[in-house]
């Protein structure tokens, strides 16, 4: 895990958006930073230093959140920026939401919201990390649930209409939810995207659906709904 605040990650997120075309990579794009020596990048008037890989955590496999399930496999980290800050022994500590996992199959997993309390005391030293030096401590779990108050679901969908919202990803009445990415608000909301719609729900601090955003129709090149190869894609590295 390479030091961060969400400001630089922002940045170096931004950094690669700007780009006219896709990068092409013909061999493995690898860090080979060695232990204990930087390299850097400067990006509109900003020098972001990567450092390595410096801190190393682990979660307990049988850790269970407040509704009993496993935590892990997790989608998306956010730093909650209201709690971050640095220690006078040089760690850091604050809160981390997470979304919790989804599986294909049998898995009636109503979509979360974890909350972990996070410390993380850096190593930059020239010898690899050789203890865990980032700790999770589970906080508590915030369900989603959709706008009228009911849970949400992890399995596939078979419907897109739910309380008038069209389209919607259902399945049999419950708003199914495959969450992959998480924005934190100042007002303590969020914001979910999830792959199934595609739609962003933004949710209160509680959990409840607000509202949503569904991206505009556009051009199919592949239907990745039809289990078949999709032809010409790059292998995953």
């Amino acid at each position: 895990m390479k030091q961060s605040t969400p400001l630089s990650a922002l940045a170096l997120f931004a950094a690669h958006t700007v780009w006219a075309g896709p990068a092409t990579y013909t061999k493995p794009n690898l860090d080979t930073t060695p232990p204990g020596e930087t390299k850097s990048v400067n990006f509109n008037g900003a020098s972001f230093i990567n450092k390595g890989l410096v801190g190393m955590g682990e979660l307990a496999s049988g850790a269970l959140d407040e509704r009993g399930d496993s935590q892990g496999s997790f989608s998306s980290f956010k730093i909650d920026p209201k709690t971050w800050h640095r220690n006078p022994d040089g760690s850091y500590a604050g809160v981390l939401p997470d979304r919790g996992y989804n599986a294909k199959g049998l898995a009636d997993y109503p979509a979360r919201i974890q909350r972990y309390e996070v410390t993380f005391r850096p190593d930059y030293g020239r010898t690899n990390v050789a203890q865990p030096n980032l700790t999770l401590a589970f906080k508590s779990t915030h369900t989603l649930l959709d706008f009228k108050g009911n849970l949400t679901t992890g399995l596939d969908p078979d419907g897109d209409t739910l309380h008038g919202f069209s389209p919607v990803p259902v399945k049999d009445g419950k708003l199914t939810v495959d969450a992959e990415g998480l924005g934190l608000c100042k007002d303590g909301s969020f914001y979910v995207s999830e792959e199934y719609g595609a739609t962003i729900y933004h949710v209160d601090s509680t959990g409840r659906m607000l509202g949503l955003i569904t991206p505009p129709t556009f051009q199919r090149l592949y239907d990745f709904r039809s289990g078949g190869e999709i032809p010409n894609r790059r292998a995953t590295r």
